[in-house]
């Protein structure tokens, strides 16, 4: 159950833009899932598609936040040395990597279209504006 709580909450911050540094929670989740994840792929227990997939969903969502790399790094050298895994904790990760993949994806349509509303809310601005020309000798100019 705490497994859960600690990936239900590394998802969660993940999923969010922060714009302040994560508490130190953050790191303690986000070390334990990346490194209960590669404990599992090296152990055969998750496909290298999933693992592949879940690393750049993992390294996307971690763009949009504030962190310290070493700090993250440490966390997740400790989990990698200290966790054990069994085939339910993976297949646990594995569930969590999926809800992952789910929540890069809603992430990257939803940034996608806040960038399409403000390109449209942009050129619609612009569209009403007025064109002034002014013309200097055989040269014409237009705003």
């Amino acid at each position: 159950m705490q497994y859960r709580l600690i990936v239900a909450t590394t998802l969660a911050v993940l999923s969010g833009c922060v714009s302040t540094p994560p508490p130190a929670s953050f790191y303690q989740s986000a070390g334990k899932f990346s490194a209960l994840t590669q404990k599992c792929f090296d152990a055969e227990y998750i496909s290298p598609l999933l693992y592949s997939q879940t690393k750049e969903a993992f390294g996307y969502m971690l763009g949009t936040q504030n962190y310290d790399q070493a700090t993250l790094s440490t966390a997740q050298n400790h989990y990698y040395a200290h966790e054990e895994i069994s085939s339910q904790v993976c297949r646990q990760v594995e569930a969590h990597a999926y809800k992952l993949l789910s929540d890069a994806t809603n992430h990257r349509e939803q940034k996608k279209s806040n960038s399409e509303a403000w390109q449209k809310a942009f050129d619609n601005m612009n569209s009403a504006r007025p064109v002034y020309c002014n013309t200097i000798g055989s040269t014409t100019v237009c705003n």
